[in-house]
């Protein structure tokens, strides 16, 4: 590192409040950390844990030859003490029964002592972290995980308890559990719920059963008599009329078609604000999940096919916080703040290169909404909030309501903003 990069950090450091929350990307701060990371498969629970060793040393006071370094003899006897510990203070219970951890994946980093000055009060006990995995094998696919955590050193930052926040995957949801001295246990249940049923209802477009309209009354009229025309013309061997009666009949039978089949009906202001509201927050539920594949399947019961890479791309950058290094935040709030509906009747579907384009009933939004975001990371969270504007085109398939276009327009960050005045938020 530089000098004039050191500089450039050290002044970052000590101009950082009291209570700041370390929105520089320096981290961990000075003082006691730990990262948490739960994962829960059908066959084991693991606990993905990073922490420096001022947070090991309140987890397990352990003698030490050099107190801010684990020589390599010495780590076995921080695994069986880890060991010790998270079975006797902290026991995880899998459907009632206390299950043994095992320990994978211990690794002990070496931190470049040129980074000393950003931990004037505990030294290279605060930057030198331990990474290890609990691994906790299951018999048969878990229904109730309980999680106890008990340690809760004082935090530099809020001068109070760390509150520890966790993230949990299981399901192929990620969420973000929380930890406090008052609240030290979590439990999680099995949903077994589908993608499809995670998502929020969204209403049926409304058929109509049928059109009696006149023009309909006298296609099947036309035809009827059309035919007994043609077969009284060929029986009477007039070959002209009878080919210009079957014109007439190849006309007229399209158009019956498209006038007399059951179509949808167009929806009213307040029932496509329904729809639209429903099929945008599932959008942001899409990215509940972890697998990229989970997130276009689930975007796909709200997005149209040929608008799906553009929704994927457009929300996914949407959540990185450059701020955070390019982190991906969860969302915690999605808030509506303004419907326009700008049309309704027949709108162009999309389709691909080179082929002919499709209508279909819908209707055209401009819509502008506020998402707050939240990433996690040694054991606090950093959150960022964010009004959006947007032209939306939403259509009626063969699936149900699909979003088919978007075209965004405006993006302004508000975080805690209190000249607005927010709409019910959609639960997420």
């Amino acid at each position: 590192m530089t000098r004039f990069l050191q500089a450039i950090l050290l002044s970052m450091f000590a101009a950082l409040p009291a209570g700041a929350s370390g929105s520089f990307g320096l981290h961990p701060q000075d003082g006691p950390h730990v990262d948490v990371r739960i994962a829960i498969t059908d066959d084991q629970v693991t606990l993905s844990l990073t922490m420096n060793l001022v947070f090991l040393d309140e987890l397990i006071p352990q003698r030490r030859e050099q107190a801010d370094l684990i020589d390599p003899p010495e780590s076995s006897q921080t695994i069986a003490a880890l060991l010790e510990y998270f079975a006797s203070e902290q026991p995880l219970l899998v459907d009632g029964e206390i299950v043994e951890p095992r320990i994978e994946a211990l690794y002990i980093d070496d931190p470049s002592p040129e980074l000393m000055p950003l931990f004037p009060r505990t030294g290279m006990r605060g930057l030198r972290k331990i990474r290890f995995e609990l691994i906790y094998p299951l018999s048969s696919p878990p229904d109730r995980v309980q999680f106890t955590w008990n340690s809760y050193p004082m935090s530099e930052l809020t001068g109070g308890p760390l509150v520890i926040k966790a993230e949990l995957t299981a399901e192929g949801i990620l969420d973000i559990v929380e930890f406090t001295e008052q609240e030290r246990g979590y439990t999680w249940h099995r949903t077994g719920q589908d993608i499809q049923s995670r998502m929020l209802q969204v209403p049926e477009p409304v058929v109509q059963q049928e059109d009696s309209s006149l023009l309909s009354t006298i296609s099947i009229i036309v035809m009827a008599v059309g035919a007994i025309v043609l077969i009284a013309m060929l029986v009477s061997g007039r070959p002209a009329e009878a080919l210009a009666t079957l014109i007439l009949m190849v006309i007229l039978v399209p158009l019956f078609y498209l006038v007399g089949r059951p179509g949808n009906t167009p929806p009213t202001k307040e029932e496509a604000r329904t729809i639209f509201d429903s099929l945008h927050a599932n959008v942001y539920r899409s990215f509940d999940y972890v697998d990229e594949s989970d997130i276009y399947d689930a975007l796909s019961l709200s997005v149209d096919d040929e608008l799906l890479e553009q929704m994927y791309a457009t929300i996914f950058r949407g959540l990185i916080m450059q701020e955070e290094g390019g982190a991906v935040s969860r969302v915690t709030r999605l808030t509506p703040l303004n419907f326009d509906l700008e049309n309704v009747g027949m709108l162009s579907r999309p389709t691909g290169p080179g082929l002919p384009e499709r209508e279909a009933l819908g209707f055209n939004v401009l819509y502008t909404w506020q998402v707050e975001g939240t990433v996690t990371h040694w054991g606090h969270s950093h959150s960022r909030t964010n009004n959006y504007t947007a032209r939306y085109g939403v259509i009626a398939t063969e699936q149900g309501w699909r979003i088919s276009q978007m075209q965004p327009l405006e993006q302004d960050r508000v975080d805690d903003d209190p000249e607005f005045t927010l709409d019910e938020d959609i639960e997420l």
